[in-house]
């Protein structure tokens, strides 16, 4: 009953695009991690197991030149030293950063396929084939 009406199909069709939406951030803040360990040199294995301090470090200037691009090594000593940015983020933060980009990056995989299956990007791409 609720399918046929049009307020609901409406509802229906906001909530999975915003939820798509979603799913498309945490995608790409996944492979933005991901690429900021393989610059690195550092799997996402190691990166769960825990890094040496050098490791860390390194890792912890890239963050900053990530959100800061153009920033120069100066600035972020002084960024460091008054205690901005970290110098060197724990293992912990580490891992626990990495699983949450993994589950993120399942969630956003969940979030296409069911909207592919019977949601917005199965609409949207039935209406590309048709116009064709």
């Amino acid at each position: 009953m609720l399918d046929s009406q049009e307020w609901y199909q409406n509802a229906t069709l906001a909530i999975d695009v915003v939820s798509i939406g979603g799913a498309g951030a945490a995608g790409l803040m996944t492979i933005r991690g991901i690429k900021l360990l393989n610059v690195q040199g550092i799997t996402v294995r190691e990166a769960l197991n825990g890094l040496n301090r050098q490791q860390r470090k390194r890792l912890s200037k890239e963050i900053a030149r990530s959100n800061a691009p153009g920033i120069s090594n100066t600035m972020i000593k002084f960024f460091e030293r008054a205690g901005q940015i970290e110098k060197r983020w724990s293992n912990q933060a580490i891992r626990t950063t990495t699983l949450r980009q993994l589950k993120d990056a399942i969630g956003a995989g969940l979030t296409f396929a069911g909207s592919a299956l019977g949601g917005s990007i199965r609409s949207i791409a039935v209406a590309v084939v048709a116009e064709e």
